[in-house]
């Protein structure tokens, strides 16, 4: 039996059924006998459970699987509906890191490597999505700026499949974050890019771009720079407008993301104080609608008048 969360006890959500039965393939190749239990709980209010005998609801690999590239990415990738999000080394061991990377191998997932930097941990046979945040590691210049030369070597990695670049995420939109002197082995400066003996800051913004256009931009330079490999933004939306600005200059630069990661506000951390992780940015199960329809609406029909 395979257990999953949906409002109503009658009318499964059919994205949440394929999501549950591709984690239950996936589960199955590690080993799951097949008279085993899966319980798999999606984001819906209020939550009820009900059961799905999937014994014989056998899905082909394709059909579970979602086509990432826009018509500007050359190298789409066709990425499971189950993944593992973004958790940096550093927050993790390398065991950690490891440990996930080869379950993403045997399970046929992709493996979000957070903004900490791309490791040889993440690199144990797993398809990786590169995530660059406003620090820049392992992608940064001594100063701390974005090294396009540093970026393009760790982007062909053949196990790199997608990059992302993280605006915001949910546990501290808005807020950046320091690494304290102390904290920072040698290992870890050596990944990072960073000095030893001093602290390591995560602006709250972007030093490589500064306004939606600019954004655009950037884009289009780290899809180049990665050789057509997809590229998309995580965001954590605190006042639709910010998103509906991004979406104009999408229209007006022609520039368009992959994708778009929609993070929200229960996001967890240990690296933000607690009145942005409880109070700031919007629930993901909220935002993500008007996310989903006003990016295919505005970059769709360009001529409808503004709200």
């Amino acid at each position: 039996m395979l257990c999953i969360a949906s409002e109503d006890i009658g009318n499964a959500d059919p994205n949440a059924l394929r999501i549950a039965i591709d984690a239950w393939n996936a589960f199955e190749k590690l080993g799951m006998p097949e008279d085993g239990e899966f319980l798999l709980d999606a984001i819906f209010s209020p939550i009820t459970y009900c059961e799905f005998d999937v014994t014989d609801a056998r899905v082909d690999e394709v059909a579970t699987r979602v086509k990432i590239g826009g018509p500007d990415c050359t190298k789409p990738y066709m990425a499971s509906h189950l993944n593992i999000s973004a958790m940096s080394f550093g927050a993790l061991s390398g065991n950690a890191i490891m440990a996930l990377n080869k379950g993403a191998a045997l399970g046929g997932f992709y493996h979000n490597t957070g903004e900490g930097g791309l490791t040889e941990y993440h690199l144990q046979g797993g398809d990786v999505v590169y995530q660059i945040g406003t620090g820049y590691f392992s992608c940064r210049t001594a100063d701390g700026k974005f090294s396009p030369e540093k970026f393009a070597k760790n982007a062909a990695i053949d196990s790199i499949k997608m990059i992302e670049i993280k605006l915001s995420q949910g546990a501290k939109p808005s807020h950046g974050g320091v690494l304290p002197a102390a904290k920072i082995t040698e290992e870890i400066a050596k990944i990072r890019g960073v000095e030893m003996g001093k602290d390591v800051l995560s602006p709250p913004t972007h030093s490589a771009f500064s306004t939606p256009l600019e954004f655009c931009y950037f884009i289009k330079q780290v899809r180049e720079l990665a050789e057509g490999k997809p590229v998309g933004f995580k965001l954590c939306i605190g006042s639709h407008t910010e998103f509906l600005a991004i979406c104009k200059a999408m229209l007006e630069t022609g520039i368009k993301p992959d994708f778009i990661t929609v993070d929200g506000a229960a996001g967890g951390t240990g690296a933000a104080p607690m009145e942005f992780a409880n109070h700031i940015g919007v629930i993901a199960y909220v935002i993500a609608p008007m996310i989903g329809d006003n990016a295919a609406n505005l970059v769709a029909n360009p001529c409808q008048p503004d709200d």
